[in-house]
This record gives C-alpha cells, structure tokens and sequence, in this order.
C-alpha cells in the first residue's frame, strides 16, 4: 500500500485493533463492531473542524466540531487506493 495520510492511517489502526482472531490469526479475522466504531472515531479525531466567529479581531465564539462529508470520503477514497 502506498504512504497514507496521518488521518486514513488512524482510521485503519483503529479498526485493524479492533478485529477480533477466529481460528488463527495469520489466516482469518472477523471485524466486530467495536473496531469499526474505532475507527469512525478516529475519522472524526482527524477531520475535525470548529468555525470561529470574530469580531473586530476578537475571538467571540467556537462552533460545536464537526466534520466535512468530503474530508470522510477523501479518507475512504484513500484506503481503496484512489
């Protein structure tokens, strides 16, 4: 796989810890929900935003975080190698 981006690169630890070994680990895993909620979590950690509202300069407000739908989609475009 070609180098990831700090983001994509923590989306896919997250879920690859969560993978629970059936059998033998060198063979087959099995995703549970915890590591795909794992790495959603880590998807949202790094592509966080706040708005700031200033005025005149002066910091008056931060918005509750959130996430772009494309920040999400550039992460899933790069772990299919797009």
């Amino acid at each position: 796989m070609t180098n990831l981006s700090p983001a994509t690169n923590a989306v896919l630890d997250a879920f690859l810890n969560g993978f629970v070994c059936r059998q033998s680990c060198n063979v087959a895993f099995e995703a549970d929900r915890n590591g795909l909620a794992a790495a959603l979590r880590a998807a949202v950690k790094f592509t966080k935003k706040q708005k700031i509202t200033k005025t005149l300069g002066v910091t008056m407000a931060k918005s509750h975080p959130y996430c772009l739908e494309r920040d999400l989609l550039a992460i899933a475009d790069e772990l299919e190698g797009q």
